[in-house]
């Protein structure tokens, strides 16, 4: 895992050109204005301006948001532990790593480990 820290206040107040610029005004913005302004210049940060906008506007709207991705973090875990049982499945009936990892989008180390966690 890495974590990266911005110190907005030593960010310079002008462009530098980068993909990034208009993420960093956009985290660095105080005003519905300035994000409207940074929105029309590119059309990621103006889906990002929407979902913000979207999940400040109430608590029932932030609770159902919540709701939301809740619900898909618990799918996403249930089909990483389906797809772990396969891969499992696969080791058992000894098909070879690279097979199991083409099968199932697993990476090399994690199909190895699995094979470690299966063999005590």
């Amino acid at each position: 895992m890495e974590i990266n820290t911005l110190e907005l206040e030593k960010i310079p107040s002008e462009t530098d050109g980068t993909e990034l610029w208009p993420w960093v005004k956009f985290i660095k913005s105080d005003s519905e204005e300035a994000l409207d302004v940074i929105a029309e210049k590119n059309p990621q940060i103006k889906k990002a301006v929407g979902v913000l906008k979207e999940l400040s506007a109430d608590e029932r709207t932030r609770m159902l948001y919540e709701e939301r991705e809740k619900a898909r973090r618990d799918l996403q875990s249930r089909i990483d532990g389906k797809v772990r049982d396969i891969a499992s499945n696969f080791l058992r009936l000894n098909t070879p790593v690279d097979i199991i990892v083409q099968a199932t989008g697993l990476t090399l180390t994690d199909v190895e480990s699995l094979k470690k966690e299966i063999a005590k």
